[in-house]
């Protein structure tokens, strides 16, 4: 299996936040280049798209190429959630 790193932000409205970081297995479904996003599937039918993927991985990786569709990947990455106002 190849291990990728990727960073996603999720940002909600907000002043303070935390951080989590997470790791899937999924599935790489496609790089779009109009919104410039990349999608892996889990086994379980969710996506993980992100906006943003460390660049020795787009070395390392043929991402923005149809080569890798289908491929295992063990995807890291953080999420970083903002507290609105209200809590």
């Amino acid at each position: 299996m190849k291990q990728l790193i990727l960073t996603a932000s999720i940002f909600l409205i907000s002043i303070a936040g935390m951080t989590q970081a997470k790791t899937a297995k999924a599935f790489f479904s496609e790089y779009d280049s109009e919104s410039e996003t990349y999608s892996f599937e889990e086994a379980n039918g969710d996506y993980l798209t992100f906006n943003h993927v460390d660049k020795d991985v787009l070395t390392k990786f043929a991402l923005k190429t149809d080569k890798l569709i289908g491929k295992a990947f063990l995807v890291s990455y953080t999420i970083k959630m903002m507290k609105d106002e209200e809590g």
